[in-house]
């Protein structure tokens, strides 16, 4: 899609180039979510982030994401953006998910032996790093394991994401 014909770039927002429903000219589009701010285009809600990147380096391969480098996904400025893999993506978050009883990112308390197991999730695909018998372990692994995740992912891309 030509998102020129619906917007105006400026310093990582976007603006309505013309008046129709709820889009006025001149008006910044979008609203926030918990994800980031969005804004609806033919029936669907679409980041920001994704059209700023394809407006300015056309379409964003299929299985790949954007990513914002300082994690404030309200800055769509297209040097804050980054095309990246799901599974990268994922192991950038800085706080563990809301469902997480432990706590601690990839670690899970083993049901039926007590201690743990962790895990992490490479290209889409699961690799097991191990059982431990304390949490602090667990933990200490899974992180080792998601730093050289994230130093391979740099390599392969050839570019530095801070």
């Amino acid at each position: 899609m030509d998102w020129h014909t619906h917007f105006i770039y400026q310093e990582g927002s976007l603006y309505w180039r013309y008046t129709r429903g709820r889009a006025i000219e001149g008006k910044r589009a979008g609203s926030m979510s918990s994800a980031g701010r969005r804004v609806g285009i033919n029936c669907k809600k679409i980041a920001i982030g994704r059209i700023v990147w394809e407006m300015h380096n056309g379409p964003i391969p299929e299985g790949m994401e954007i990513y914002h480098s300082d994690h404030n996904t309200d800055n769509n400025r297209i040097e804050n953006l980054r095309v990246v893999t799901r599974s990268f993506n994922k192991h950038q978050r800085d706080r563990v998910q809301k469902n997480n009883s432990l706590g601690v990112s990839g670690v899970h308390k083993e049901s039926n032996r007590s201690g743990y197991t962790t895990q992490i999730e490479i290209d889409g695909k699961t690799k097991r790093l191990g059982y431990f018998k304390t949490i602090e372990e667990a933990s200490r692994v899974y992180e080792e394991a998601k730093k050289e995740l994230k130093a391979q992912y740099q390599y392969r891309q050839g570019v530095l994401i801070c």
